[in-house]
């Protein structure tokens, strides 16, 4: 099957986990949903295009970054006409109920990784969409940023490639970047594929609730973060593109 293989570099981006708030940590690549969003913003889709995403990568460290942070805490009735108050909480909005909650400002601290290189694969469930994919990644729509608004993306390579699903290995190799290995993709087969890892469950998908019109997310994935001395054995049934790189597409 057809699909796009981009190679990217990222100075210091961050790949937020949703559950962090004070210290937002960082997945140690971008979320598939991260990834999906940006080809969708690059491209200019105005629709969701289903697709499966293969993130491998590396990264030279960890660093943290400090960032002011806000926010709005609900006050006791009565309180808000102290002077005390008046004088150190005035700034803030009255909700529905007539509830003021007043603005805290503090700091918290970014996770940021460092040195970031990347190698997706983007395929489509419809083999028609990959020019148009491959187009919006060489001119792109808008500047391509992976993880926060300010996370640029450098584009370094950008081809068209063929995907062998389900071959036969022939050769016991080992993983020369660190990968997104889906559980299911080996499941059954584990006994052909030495890894050593970090379990993750990555969002993929999500659709608007219209009652909160918040996220809700209808797809995730279970993976293992898979480290480069992860091998893969033979005779263990895997996938790898034109260039023989090995693909986990989920």
């Amino acid at each position: 099957m057809k699909a796009v293989r981009i190679e990217a570099y990222q100075n210091m981006p961050c790949y937020r986990k949703a559950s962090s708030f004070r210290l937002r940590e960082t997945y140690p690549l971008p979320p598939y949903s991260t990834v999906i969003g940006m080809v969708h913003k690059a491209c200019g889709f105005t629709g969701y295009h289903s697709m499966r995403i293969s993130v491998q990568g590396e990264y030279c460290s960890t660093v943290n970054d400090i960032y002011t942070h806000y926010e709005f805490n609900p006050v006791p009735k009565g309180k808000t006409e102290s002077k005390d108050y008046v004088e150190r909480y005035n700034i803030g909005y009255y909700s529905k109920d007539n509830t003021h909650h007043r603005l805290n400002r503090g700091t918290g601290y970014h996770e940021l990784l460092t040195d970031v290189r990347l190698l997706i694969h983007v395929c489509p469930d419809d083999e028609s969409m990959v020019d148009a994919i491959y187009q919006g990644m060489l001119n792109p729509s808008y500047y391509p940023s992976l993880g926060r608004w300010e996370d640029l993306l450098r584009i370094d390579l950008v081809e068209k490639c063929e995907i062998y699903e389900n071959i036969i290995n022939n050769a016991t190799f080992t993983l020369n970047r660190n990968a997104y290995i889906p559980v299911e993709f080996y499941k059954g087969n584990e006994f052909n594929y030495k890894i050593t890892g970090t379990r993750y469950k990555i969002n993929k998908r999500y659709t608007i609730n219209p009652k909160t019109e918040l996220r809700q997310w209808v797809e995730q994935i279970d993976v293992i973060y898979a480290s480069p001395q992860s091998k893969i054995v033979k005779g263990a049934i895997y996938s790898k593109d034109s260039k023989g790189d090995a693909v986990f597409l989920a």
